[in-house]
């Protein structure tokens, strides 16, 4: 004996979002006999993977004894709700396209009729002339009204052309889309179907739970500054799986179902060691670079935020709740929705890295005060309630202090000029490269402004290479760490232009072949 169909509506209730895919769960109370039954929910994804299909039924007392998913179609147009409005709308193209072929053909007789009257004045005038009349005022008044009317003839054909070609266009477009509206075209579904048995009849929740590809989420903030700054943590999520979410509860999730779950293995690393040659004994190659510095903290100097292809959240799974219902149709368009909202106080200064910019640029220091950490993503900033540009910030952990970028200080001017020159020392067989840089800073702003500017020297790895910073030549005031840095805290009043500068030495032996900075 089969079992009696039941097809109850199952809505959406929850979906999980993850970096590249989404849970989703429907459950509803059905009303079951007692022994075997068929339960159907139709109308649903048919991306669904069938491995993932789970249907479940609440309590002890039933069980599922089997699920899976059947998948239709059926012929049908793209978008019949189109065609209608769109046939109208090109019918009226087609009538506006027809009154303005009978304007240009009016305008091209007009055009005619007056070509033809010059041509008479013209006449007139050789066969008066002929004769010896001598009308000249009065001709050149008739020339210039036949010649005016004429003009302004064109000049209607041509701007009734290029209306014309307007309409023309726009009624090849509409045909496009009247054509696609008419289309027929496949549409695929899925029905879900689970056998289920219950020792009695009466009423039971049943959830289904499947994964769907074609849906993703990506974290995006939105930052204004004013004596605070207000934080928002909003997700932009796509889908078209096929199904549309109505009043669903959104979780989203950085899982990643289809990575690896297991451990990497270690792989060996071998280090061999060879003797020099003699050649290689006399020579020391040397190379300036930019070494990186790694650090653990976004607010330490050096640091930048890394953008990552997918979702990063530090190896470890986090989920962020959407607090209201929300809804997201099959569309593949970007919806934004916000999950948290904090108010943080903060630190500014202004800072100067003319080395790779020239411009003195608004700086906030503040900490992430919620529980949950800020996944890597994009920043939107507002400041004075006026969008002024986006960031980037890597993942930040709770309670961790990172610095934002607010954009420029116009009133503040910033000129860095560079030189060098280089002699060498014969009698101990060494070269010197001296260095120099002289810094130029202006407030031309009706207010006192401090300061943070950072230059930078050269830092030596191997006792062959020396660097010497010139105290002498160099402005003092100066704070320097272990990296090279060199930072100055200066005061700016209304109107007041400051010098920096600032001076060093590479001492190389002769050993050392290097071409410089």
């Amino acid at each position: 004996m089969s079992p009696q169909p039941v097809s109850p509506e199952f809505p959406i209730r929850k979906v999980t979002v993850m970096e590249d895919r989404a849970q989703v769960s429907r459950s509803a109370l059905i009303t079951l006999p007692a022994g075997t039954s068929l339960v159907r929910a139709d109308r649903v994804s048919p991306l669904i993977a069938d491995r993932t299909l789970r249907a479940t039924l609440a309590g002890t007392a039933g069980r599922v004894l089997d699920t899976r998913v059947r998948r239709r179609a059926t012929l049908g147009a793209t978008r019949p709700d189109r065609e209608q409005p769109l046939a109208a709308e090109r019918q009226e193209l087609l009538d506006r396209i027809l009154l303005a072929e009978g304007e240009q053909a009016t305008f091209r007789n007009q055009q005619e009729r007056l070509r033809s009257s010059l041509t008479k004045v013209l006449g007139l005038i050789a066969r008066e002339s002929g004769r010896g009349q001598d009308q000249k005022a009065q001709w050149e008044q008739m020339l210039h009204r036949s010649q005016a009317a004429l003009d302004r003839a064109v000049e209607d054909e041509a701007v009734g052309q290029k209306r014309l070609d307007d309409l023309r266009e726009r009624l090849a477009l509409i045909e496009e889309r009247l054509a696609e509206a008419r289309q027929p075209t496949s549409y695929y579904w899925g029905t879900l179907e689970a056998v289920v048995e219950v020792p009695q009849p009466g009423e039971y929740l049943l959830t289904w739970d499947y994964l769907v590809p074609c849906a993703v989420w990506r974290p995006v903030y939105h930052a204004e500054l004013t004596e605070e700054i207000s934080w928002s943590c909003q997700a932009t999520v796509w889908q078209n799986t096929g199904e549309d979410w109505r009043q669903i509860q959104l979780v989203l999730s950085t899982a990643r179902p289809a990575a690896g779950a297991e451990a990497p293995l270690l792989r060996e690393d071998r280090l061999t060691l060879r003797d020099k040659k003699p050649e290689e004994r006399k020579t020391v190659e040397v190379e300036c670079r930019d070494e990186a510095i790694e650090v653990t903290s976004a607010s330490t100097p050096g640091a930048r935020a890394t953008r990552v292809p997918g979702v990063d959240d530090g190896g470890q799974v986090r989920t962020f709740v959407v607090p209201t219902p929300v809804d997201i149709p099959s569309d593949g368009q970007p919806y934004q929705m916000e999950y948290a909202r904090f108010q943080a106080q903060c630190r500014t200064d202004l800072i100067c890295l003319p080395e790779i910019d020239e411009l003195v640029h608004l700086r906030s220091r503040l900490a992430n005060p919620g529980p949950l950490p800020l996944l890597a993503g994009p920043v939107h900033l507002v400041r004075q309630g006026c969008y002024v540009g986006r960031t980037q910030v890597p993942l930040i952990a709770p309670g961790e202090s990172f610095d934002l970028g607010w954009g420029s200080e116009d009133d503040l001017a910033v000129v860095r000029k560079t030189g060098s020159q280089s002699r060498e020392a014969t009698l101990l067989r060494k070269a010197v490269h001296e260095y120099w840089c002289r810094l130029y800073l202006s407030n031309t702003g009706a207010v006192r402004r401090t300061i943070r500017l950072c230059e930078r020297i050269p830092v030596s790895e191997i006792e062959d290479v020396q660097v010497k910073l010139l105290q002498e030549e160099t402005s003092p005031g100066f704070q320097r760490d272990d990296n090279g840095r060199l930072t100055w805290e200066l005061a700016l009043e209304p109107g007041a232009h400051q010098e920096i500068r600032l001076s060093y030495e590479v001492e190389t032996s002769g050993r050392v072949r290097w071409s410089g900075l």
